[in-house]
This record gives structure tokens, C-alpha cells and sequence, in this order.
């Protein structure tokens, strides 16, 4: 019988849309807003030049395949309407794992590797960016949390931009990177990287 450790996988990624996401309605996030001429149901964030106070929260169900023993990467997409390529933008990520049975909270988790400061690095307004990859480390959850069910609570915020009043930033969505067990196995011998992670 072939087992998992026996497969090298390649990482695989799932993109989840911020109009899927939940979070406080004070402002004017999770409203649908127009980037450039077309509209979106995108989180909106309004921006001040040092921070934005509404925290976006998100909620996941955890796929049973993605395999905790290995790193949890993630990727935000986002836009501005800013037109200063100098500007910055500091992300804060923040997750839990939630078992069946246990209270829903904040999500209070630091990343292990975080989200580095964003450069726009263009005069052009609503174009799309990435920041840079995230990581929880192995051992984010457990085997028999995914098998038995768990959810991913989450939380994104800018905690410091220099992004002028009423230029807004918005974002599209989180891209994940995960190691699959797809077979009975529960580990696997290395981790191999996205391809675009190879020199």
C-alpha cells in the first residue's frame, strides 16, 4: 500500500474571498465598494495615515486534507487608492484553531513568521498587490481536530500605514498554502515548497 510519507506532494493553495469573511459593520467593512469602475464585495477599510481601527474577521471550516504537521502559509490581496509609491502598510494577522465543542473567541495567535511591511512601490492607483507569505509553524492544530472537525478563526487589521485619509485599502481576499494528506498516513518526510519558493 502506498502512504503518504512514500508521496512527495507539492503544496497546494486555496484562495478565500473576503466577501466570504465577517467582521464588525461600525465602518465600512463588509460592504460591497467600488475599486477603480467596477464594484466589488470587498473589505474596505478607510484609512487615517497611522492605523485603521476596524479589525476584518474571518471564519473558515477547516478541510480535513490539509495536514497540520506541516507550515500554514497565507497571502493577503489588496489594493489602495493611494498614488505614492513610498507608502507602507503593516498587516497583522492573527488565527485560532476552534475544536467542536470549545467556545468561538477573538482569534488571539500571532503568526510565527509574519506579515512583512508592505511598499506600494506605485504611482498607480487600485493595483493589485500581495504581501508577503505569512507562516504558522507545524503543529498549527491537530490531526484529529481536522478529522473530527474545526474551524479557523481569524482576524486581519492594519495596525500602521502612512496611506492618507479617504485613500482606502481593500482587500480581496487570503491566499493559503498547506501540505494535503489525502491517504491514512499522518506524516509525510519533507515539505516541499511552492514553485515559485524555488531558486
Amino acid at each position: 500500500m502506498i502512504v503518504d510519507k512514500e508521496m512527495g506532494w507539492k503544496r497546494e493553495q486555496f484562495f478565500f474571498a473576503s466577501a466570504q469573511w465577517q467582521g464588525s459593520i461600525a465602518t465600512t467593512s463588509l460592504i460591497p465598494t467600488e475599486v477603480g469602475a467596477l464594484d466589488y464585495g470587498v473589505q474596505q477599510f478607510g484609512t487615517s495615515g497611522v492605523a485603521i481601527a476596524t479589525k476584518v474577521e474571518g471564519k473558515l471550516w477547516l478541510p480535513p486534507h490539509w495536514d497540520p504537521n506541516f507550515a500554514l502559509g497565507m497571502r493577503l490581496i489588496w489594493s489602495t487608492g493611494s498614488t505614492t509609491a513610498a507608502d507602507t502598510i503593516t498587516w497583522t494577522v492573527l488565527q485560532n484553531v476552534i475544536s467542536l465543542g470549545s467556545a468561538i473567541a477573538a482569534a488571539t495567535g500571532a503568526l510565527n513568521t509574519t506579515i512583512a511591511v508592505g511598499i506600494l512601490g506605485t504611482t498607480t492607483a487600485n493595483q493589485m498587490q500581495v504581501t508577503s507569505r505569512g507562516i504558522r509553524n507545524a503543529g498549527w492544530a491537530t490531526r484529529a481536530q481536522l478529522t473530527t472537525g474545526a474551524m479557523l478563526q481569524f482576524s486581519v487589521d492594519v495596525t500602521a500605514t502612512d496611506i492618507d485619509a479617504g485613500e482606502k485599502v481593500w482587500v480581496y481576499g487570503m491566499i493559503f498554502d498547506y501540505m494535503p494528506c489525502r491517504t491514512v498516513y499522518p506524516h509525510r518526510e519533507f515539505d516541499a515548497p511552492l514553485d515559485d519558493q524555488l531558486a
